[in-house]
């Protein structure tokens, strides 16, 4: 039983999303850590949490799937987030029936009618996370298929790099990943306020905080610098820059780390287009018919959080951090995890 106002992270996984993106500083303070975006204003929406579960079966802990995911996305846009974080995933080998019809509806409500944007994260293989992909695989050599990411029109895909500039040996590969940014060796605020935190609590002890959860905060964050930078921008076209101005990797584009590893610098400094208009768009992916309902992960946890006045005020950029990228499905427990990233 948990007391308090409901605002409390008791997961911990929100709160470190939250802080690389908006973080800030404290003035003479030995630590000096600050986010990306720091002056954005943040709105949290508990989606799912593994602290929590249904007031009918208190034999369960855990909540959140799909639909409450839906909802979060909605939620946030309808409150003006114009940029939404999603830092979980649902993955499934392909075959297996999904249903996230609520989700990809809910992203596109978002995008095209809310002008928001999605960034989700690509998701990790590995024990107990989602099942490993080819390095190279496209649209008809995938074996493993991801939520959100593959509503590849709506969200901006994010993969993870390591201290070295190479592909984390974690992150999922597809042809729906867009760009990359670090997403290991991370370092954010602690939900306990103790300061800072390099990992979460975890079902057997202290979880370092590496990920795709952690990069796509990164890139979270570089688009409100956009969206203040340069307001006129739709958010289709935010995440066409971003991607335009990656460091693309030597052998062109790779299911990895998409375009390449984000640049802050290009992004934000050099000039756009004289016509935004005629920036391309992406491809569209067509919703599917809703299928068999799935569940998430009861560990996984998604925050939503809005930022806001960036660039003394020219813009304010509403911030909805969560937890996935592109498209959530839902399969049926035995055929899909949604995992925090």
């Amino acid at each position: 039983m948990f007391s308090g106002d409901g605002t409390q992270d008791c997961d911990g996984h929100g709160t470190a999303v939250a802080g690389i993106i908006a973080a800030a500083t404290v003035p003479g303070h030995a630590d000096d850590f600050g986010g990306v975006a720091p002056d954005v204003q943040v709105i949290s929406i508990r989606q799912s949490s593994a602290k929590f579960g249904p007031a009918a079966d208190p034999s369960t802990s855990g909540v959140g799937d799909v639909d409450t995911m839906a909802k979060a996305v909605r939620t946030a846009a309808d409150l003006g987030a114009s940029v939404i974080n999603i830092s979980s995933v649902a993955c499934v080998g392909v075959g297996s029936a999904f249903d996230d019809h609520a989700l990809g509806a809910a992203l596109a409500y978002a995008v095209d009618t809310k002008n928001a944007v999605v960034v989700a994260a690509a998701g990790n293989s590995g024990p107990g996370q989602c099942p490993a992909q080819q390095a190279q695989a496209t649209w008809d050599t995938a074996t493993v298929l991801v939520s959100p990411a593959w509503y590849d029109d709506y969200v901006l895909t994010v993969g993870s790099i390591d201290p070295h500039g190479e592909p984390s040996s974690f992150t999922l590969a597809g042809p729906w990943v867009d760009v990359a940014a670090p997403g290991e060796g991370v370092l954010s605020l602690s939900s306990s306020g103790a300061g800072l935190a390099n990992a979460v609590d975890g079902e057997h002890g202290p979880v370092p905080l590496a990920g795709t959860s952690y990069a796509a905060p990164v890139v979270s964050g570089l688009a409100a610098l956009i969206r203040s930078r340069f307001p006129q921008l739709t958010a289709r076209q935010v995440m066409q820059r971003i991607t335009a101005t990656a460091h693309h990797p030597p052998t062109g584009r790779d299911p990895r780390v998409g375009a390449g590893l984000v640049d802050f610098l290009a992004a934000v400094s050099t000039d756009p287009p004289t016509n935004p208009a005629a920036q391309a768009t992406r491809t569209a992916v067509p919703i599917p018919e809703p299928a068999h309902p799935v569940r998430v992960d009861r560990r996984a946890q998604r925050t939503a959080l809005a930022g806001a006045a960036i660039c003394g005020g020219a813009l304010t950029a509403v911030l909805s951090l969560s937890a996935l990228r592109g498209r959530l499905r839902r399969a049926t427990p035995t055929d899909r995890n949604i995992l925090r990233d």
